[in-house]
C-alpha cells in the first residue's frame, strides 16, 4: 500500500507533466503560427517584388515615351524659332 506522501508526490508529478505537455503543445502551436506568419510574409514580399518589377517596366516605357515627346517639343520649338527669326528678318 502506498503512503500518503507517495500518493501526493505521484499526483504532483502527473500534474507537472500534464502542465509541461500542455505548455509544450502551446509552444508547438506558437511555433506553427510563427512559421505560418513567416510564410505569409514571404508570399507578400514576393508579391511586392513582382509588383515593383511590373511598375518598373511600366515606368521605363513611360520614360521612353516622355523622352520622345520632349524631343518633339524641342524640335517644334526650334522650327518655330526659325520661322519667327525669318519673319522678323523680312520686315
Amino acid at each position: 500500500m502506498r503512503s500518503q506522501r507517495t500518493l501526493y508526490l505521484a499526483r504532483r508529478s502527473s500534474r507537472r507533466s500534464s502542465r509541461r505537455s500542455s505548455d509544450d503543445r502551446a509552444d508547438r502551436a506558437d511555433d506553427r503560427a510563427d512559421r505560418a506568419d513567416d510564410r505569409a510574409a514571404d508570399r507578400a514580399d514576393r508579391a511586392t517584388i513582382a509588383a515593383r518589377a511590373s511598375c518598373h517596366h511600366i515606368r521605363e516605357s513611360l520614360d521612353v515615351e516622355m523622352g520622345d515627346v520632349k524631343g518633339g517639343v524641342l524640335r517644334m520649338g526650334s522650327l518655330v524659332e526659325e520661322q519667327i527669326l525669318a519673319a522678323t528678318m523680312r520686315c
